[in-house]
């Protein structure tokens, strides 16, 4: 009996590996958004901490250069809230587009997949065929030779 041999059976296996290296890309994207958003929230937090401590120094006497110095500080941290943002955003972008490179990698290799199965299918019908046309083959040379026996016992 022959073995089975899908022809593409490399270009099966460059698929899983391009879906498995598509999940390892997304894997990573997903976990820079997500530090990405913690550095956002945790910006985010430090800057209400600072508009708390201006209106605390508003409610005291607090001198023009610190009201000034704070309002620096705090307009700072406007303008890193605004580049954590634009952070956040092109890792929310990469993990899209990571997302679409693995579901295409996924789907390659499963048509790939139907392929291979839908060939095994045809080869393990042939192989039933074969072996049908051999226990016929078989069944048919007994019966022959058989055949003179039962004509000399009639």
């Amino acid at each position: 009996m022959s073995r089975f041999s899908f022809r593409l059976q490399k270009v099966l296996d460059l698929k899983q590996r391009a879906a498995q290296a598509a999940a390892m890309q997304l894997a990573t994207a997903h976990a820079r958004a997500n530090n990405a958003r913690q550095a956002l929230e945790t910006l985010s937090s430090i800057r209400q901490a600072g508009g708390a401590q201006l209106a605390a120094a508003h409610s005291e006497h607090a001198t023009a250069g610190q009201l000034q110095n704070i309002a620096y500080v705090l307009e700072r941290m406007d303008q890193r809230l605004d580049q954590a943002e634009e952070v956040v955003q092109v890792a929310a972008a990469q993990v899209d587009g990571a997302q679409s490179d693995m579901t295409l990698a996924q789907q390659s290799k499963r048509a790939l997949d139907r392929l291979r199965d839908r060939q095994l299918g045809d080869w393990h019908d042939g192989m039933r065929h074969v072996d049908r046309e051999l226990m016929d083959s078989l069944a048919l040379t007994l019966f022959t030779r058989k055949a003179p026996q039962r004509q000399g016992e009639t």
